[in-house]
């Protein structure tokens, strides 16, 4: 008599150890709450414009790409920077970029901006972005200024604003400033200071998973100089206006013409 309740107590724990362990997996607070690659998009008030639509493209890796399109003055903007989840998987932290802050995830397909520390701004009158259905991948070509190093399959291009340095696709353009580099007379790991515009890509070597590039789609110029050199590094501000540009790398020799430049502005 006294076997019965030992025996019912195995059945139940072998009965538990029956139930599929991939459901209780899924829902561990380990599992990542968002996959990516993914793009989301929102659309935020604007001071001098009737709005700014935004799309925030996460890659593998912790890296991310903040487009900006303001609507009515056919001006955009691009910012690089990293992400990553926070412990409990409830926030997705951009830790550097325009876009720097918190992002509540509210389900796999919504994120909202966490208002910053002291603000009043109530949470409903914050931008919800939404997933779209494929990822913007390859991203629509950037202006990016950084110092690039020529290294075959390992040649890398390091963005002067961010430091955020990745590999080189060897696919686009990347024969013009591999000739750049040539004719500098520079051998890794010394680099080259360029501009280009370049899109971000994913791409897989060798049994790796695929993980994000650039691929150049054109250079505008390059300079046997450095980011942080007096007047090489080239704000913003600078890039906006060919003119102010020029002045700001007067003291770099550069390598190649820069098409740009002959659009004029100040």
């Amino acid at each position: 008599m006294h076997l019965r309740p030992f025996l019912a107590l195995t059945l139940l724990l072998l009965l538990a150890l029956s139930l599929p362990v991939p459901a209780l997996i899924a829902q561990s607070p380990s599992a990542p709450p968002i996959s990516v690659p993914a793009t989301f998009s929102g659309t935020s008030p604007c001071a001098d414009c009737p709005a700014i639509h935004e799309s925030l493209t996460f890659f593998p890796g912790g890296l991310y790409l903040d487009r900006l399109v303001y609507e009515g003055r056919n001006t955009t903007a691009e910012f690089l920077g990293h992400w990553a989840f926070s412990d409990d998987g409830s926030l997705l932290t951009l830790l550097s970029g325009s876009a720097a802050g918190s992002y509540v995830i509210l389900d796999g397909d919504h994120i909202r901006k966490f208002p910053p520390a002291g603000s009043n701004i109530p949470a409903s009158y914050l931008p919800t972005f939404t997933r779209a259905g494929t990822p913007t991948i390859p991203t629509p070509a950037f202006s990016i200024r950084g110092q690039y190093v020529s290294n075959g399959p390992d040649s890398t291009l390091t963005q002067c604003d961010t430091e955020i340095s990745l590999p080189v696709s060897s696919e686009g353009d990347v024969a013009t400033l591999n000739q750049a580099y040539s004719t500098a007379n520079l051998k890794p790991p010394a680099s080259l200071l360029v501009a280009v515009k370049g899109r971000i890509v994913l791409e897989k070597k060798s049994g790796d998973s695929p993980t994000p590039a650039v691929e150049i789609t054109h250079v505008d110029g390059s300079w046997r100089s450095q980011c942080a050199m007096p007047g090489a590094h080239l704000s913003s501000r600078a890039l906006s206006s060919p003119a102010r540009w020029l002045a700001s790398i007067r003291s770099a020799a550069p390598i190649k013409s820069v098409e740009m430049f002959a659009h004029g502005g100040n």
